[in-house]
Formats: structure tokens, sequence, C-alpha cells
């Protein structure tokens, strides 16, 4: 499958404008963004699930399999679930806003480095007692959640961002038929894992040299 990732500029909803495209994974595709009115930064994930569907040059999702349909309705369900019950831990889900034939979540912008990223700069070395205290509020969330029916599906160390703020939040949600990013494979549980397809990161990192990147960007996926 040809991806495309949406240019930067491109106006989602009539609020939340594009700037850089961040990564991806085989749920979608994961894109930086202001508010229009408020210049807020924001995460806008679209729902663009890996080998079933294209773009089309104008930006809709075209040539859909009949599995997307199935599997926009559970991304759409775990999203909602986050909008109506936001936590210390877990990003906040804003919004989210149907067009081009798909789904885009606008979430909440996370300044920091992923614990993958700290624990290479630090030789895998931490705190045993500073982590216990920031997985408390994440274990709490989960646990709340959880009785809703809510499964995040792609937990990895570069998923787990410590905030600027002094906190530790997770990132990025969902899959698609078992399917998780390639940097989660390691962490999924086993009735989860699917060997992945590695040209979607180099068909994505391709478009993505083709844009502008901002200075500096979350650790999104």
């Amino acid at each position: 499958m040809s991806i495309r990732l949406l240019n930067s500029g491109v106006i989602i909803g009539g609020k939340y404008q594009i700037t850089a495209a961040l990564g991806g994974n085989p749920v979608g595709i994961t894109y930086a963004g202001t508010a229009v009115q408020t210049a807020q930064k924001v995460i806008i994930r679209e729902f663009m699930p890996q080998d079933c569907c294209e773009r089309a040059a104008d930006g809709s999702i075209i040539n859909a399999a009949d599995v997307f349909e199935q599997e926009k309705q559970k991304y759409i369900a775990g999203a909602k679930i986050l909008l109506a019950n936001p936590g210390q831990a877990v990003t906040q889900v804003y919004e989210l806003l149907e067009e081009n034939g798909t789904v885009y979540t606008i979430m909440e912008y996370v300044e920091g480095i992923s614990l993958d990223a700290y624990l290479t700069q630090n030789k895998n070395r931490f705190p045993v007692g500073r982590i216990q205290v920031l997985i408390q509020p994440l274990l709490a969330d989960f646990a709340r959640l959880q009785e809703m029916g809510f499964i995040h599906g792609n937990i990895s160390p570069d998923n787990l961002i410590f905030s600027n703020a002094g906190s530790l939040k997770l990132t990025g949600f969902g899959y698609v038929q078992g399917k998780v990013s390639l940097k989660s494979d390691a962490y999924a549980a086993a009735e989860m894992f699917q060997t992945q397809q590695h040209h979607w990161w180099a068909l994505l990192e391709r478009e993505r040299d083709k844009q502008p990147m901002p200075k500096a960007k979350p650790l999104h996926s």
C-alpha cells in the first residue's frame, strides 16, 4: 500500500491545523498540530490502518477493505471512553472528528522525553522509588478505564512520556486486528502479537522527509 501523509497546513474539522507528521503505526498516523483559534498545541491522530485502505489525492480514504469500518468503530469506541473520562496519566482526548472518510482524535500534546529515550540516555538505570511514585496514577487510570471496557493495546517504553511537568503520561492507543506498533511487539500480549510489515516505517519516513519538521516535538506513536 502506498502511504501518503497529509500535508502541513491541512486543517481538520475547520479547527485544527497540521504542522508536521510525527510517526505512525499499524493503526494510523500521528501529526503535531495547533488549534486554529487559540494556537494551542495538539496531537492529531488519524485512523488509517495499515493494509486496510489507501489515500486519494484530495486526502480522503479510498479502497477501504471490509474490515475498515469495523475497526474504525472499535477505535472510536475507545476514544470516546477517553474523551468522557479524562485521567491523570493517560493523555487526554479533546475531540473526535470525522472527515476524509475516517476519524481523527485531537489529543493532549505532551512535552517531555519517552521512557525508552530516558533509559537509553541513562544506561537503563532508573530509581525504583521514583518509578513507583510515577506509576501509581497510571495504574489507577488503567483500573478505572478497564472497568469501562477500554483496552489501550499499544503499551511500550516509547509510549510512556516523562512530561516537563514531572508526571508520567501514556500516549497512543488502539490496535487493529491484533496488530501493534513495531516498537511495541516485545511488550504485546502473546495473543495480540503478529509479525509486522517493516516497509510501513520506510514508506512513512520517506514521505515525512518531504516535509519540514519542527525543531522540537513530543514522542508519540
